[in-house]
């Protein structure tokens, strides 16, 4: 067992003053009340060249645990900013040929369907800037889109001067949709050939009167593969809840000799008005090594120990009062421990206790204590690329999970 801890909030310490004032360190969308505080994953920089007019385009990509409402969905947030991307140059579009109007057309592609993105924001939305969340659709391409409205931005204002609704050399706008949890994916598109192609993952473009100019596209981080939820578990009113996904070999199942990355979201939303002396606490299986990711910004630096001779990871996260608000987040990683072997694995098939069950405790406004519990989570774990027999009832692992019986169960299976 071993335990790690990342340096919390410094993916957002390397930006530029003006774009991380602008982000925030817990950007939230408008939902009313419903509001969940995002915790910061990772930021990954792009910067796009047009090879046409030489300008830049350097796309900050941040991930984000937590969409509105919903603190077990992902925001993913693409901060545009504008070094000095105008292909055509100035002058008003009523007296010339053509005018630039900076960086007025965004698209991400991804490389598989997104049926589920929603929430997609944009600069002044409802305002120049439109959607077109099309990655519902069965077949490529499948991404996300955003545009200027190519009928309305040479409107001339009353001084003469025509609208530029794009991103102008110097100045930014902030992009993002929502996603269930997918692992961030960073891509690179291959070189400009200068006709009408985009390259698979995406591209910026401006207008001009007659239509889109100035296609060029670059490196990007897009949504990739869904994680596999082993489970959630809440304690009574939703107080606290905890969700544990993973990443393996791709197909979704846990076996032994695989070394299986598995994250966990904590989620709290205290209803008390007035609270004190909260604290969270959990502990993990002796199998894994344990490390905080991230969390929202309040209370105390959370804590990891090992405890009892299977030294079991102990959190203990010291949240504060009701000042540091009503809703927290924290993100785990725990990775399978090494085995006697050298192999980073569980070594033996069945179920495998992930987690005994976080718990929360505090004092309401008339000191009485309160405290709410989800629960443990298991983890089920199959036999080597599930052609063992782990309860030994002469059907492998496989042939179980295919005919909706229990692999760890002898009584059951296939024969009835």
């Amino acid at each position: 067992m071993k335990i790690k801890s990342r340096a919390l909030g410094s993916t957002l310490a390397a930006l530029p003053v003006a774009i991380a004032l602008a982000l925030g360190t817990g950007p939230v969308f408008a939902n009313g009340a419903q509001d969940v505080p995002l915790v910061s994953l990772d930021m990954t920089t792009h910067l796009w060249t047009d090879p046409d007019s030489g300008g830049q385009v350097r796309i900050y990509v941040s991930t984000f645990e937590g969409c509105k409402s919903n603190p077990f969905e992902m925001t993913w947030q693409y901060f545009v900013s504008n070094l000095d991307y105008d292909p055509i140059g100035p002058g008003p579009c009523w007296d010339e040929a053509s005018c630039s109007n900076g960086f007025s057309g965004f698209q991400i592609q991804f490389d598989q369907q997104i049926p589920e993105l929603h929430n997609q924001l944009s600069p002044l939305t409802g305002g120049p800037w439109e959607q077109n969340a099309y990655s519902g659709v069965s077949s490529p391409p499948w991404g996300a889109e955003w545009d200027v409205r190519l009928t309305s931005w040479w409107t001339e204002e009353p001084d003469g001067e025509p609208d530029q609704l794009g991103i102008m050399p110097g100045g930014w706008g902030v992009f993002s949709f929502c996603t269930d949890e997918r692992v961030p994916m960073q891509v690179n598109d291959p070189p400009y050939d200068g006709g009408w192609g985009s390259g698979p993952f995406g591209w910026a473009h401006s207008w001009d009167e007659y239509g889109q100019i100035n296609i060029f596209n670059g490196p990007n981080t897009i949504p990739g593969d869904l994680y596999t939820v082993v489970g959630t578990a809440c304690s009574g009113s939703d107080i606290i809840c905890k969700k544990v996904k993973f990443l393996d070999d791709g197909d979704g199942y846990v076996e032994v000799g695989e070394e299986v990355v598995f994250r966990t979201v904590i989620h709290i939303h205290i209803l008390d008005s007035d609270w004190t002396d909260a604290k969270l606490k959990d502990n993990f299986g002796g199998q894994l090594d344990v490390e905080i990711v991230a969390r929202n910004g309040c209370g105390d630096e959370p804590e990891l120990k090992l405890r009892g001779k299977t030294e079991k990871a102990a959190l203990t996260w010291n949240i504060g009062d009701s000042a540091s608000g009503p809703m927290h987040t924290i993100v785990l990683d725990a990775t399978t421990d090494i085995t006697p072997g050298g192999d980073q694995s569980y070594t033996e098939c069945g179920w495998h206790e992930f987690n005994s069950g976080a718990v929360l405790k505090y004092f309401n406004a008339n000191g009485k204590k309160r405290s709410y519990g989800t629960g443990s989570i298991d983890v089920p774990v199959f036999t080597e690329d599930m052609l063992g027999d782990c309860d030994g009832d002469d059907y492998t692992d496989a042939e179980e999970v295919s005919a909706g019986t229990d692999p760890f169960d002898p009584d059951d299976h296939p024969s009835g």
